[in-house]
């Protein structure tokens, strides 16, 4: 199934879509291979308008972020306790 996600989300059908205001993702950057994790970062900082955000929603609960996430601006680091298993919402801004 992550291959044919991987596929959908980081061909090239990203550059076809219209800009967008926000992009909320639950892949687990941290089990993708560097490069790829790299890619879909900038798939989705090509596709967001200026100032747009990227709702990153993870089970890694961590505080660190992927080195991906570095070219957008981290605006909020939340875990929420009451999701089963607890999940750590990341939000950034382009």
């Amino acid at each position: 199934m992550t291959r044919g996600i991987w596929t959908f989300c980081c061909g090239n059908t990203p550059n076809r879509l219209n800009p967008s205001g926000a992009v909320i993702s639950s892949l687990p950057l941290l089990n993708f291979p560097p490069d790829k994790a790299d890619a879909l970062a900038e798939k989705i900082r090509a596709i967001l308008d200026h100032g747009g955000k990227w709702v990153q929603y993870s089970y890694h609960l961590g505080n660190g972020h992927h080195k991906s996430a570095t070219r957008f601006r981290r605006l909020a680091s939340k875990i929420i306790w009451l999701n089963l298993p607890p999940a750590r919402v990341n939000v950034y801004q382009k």
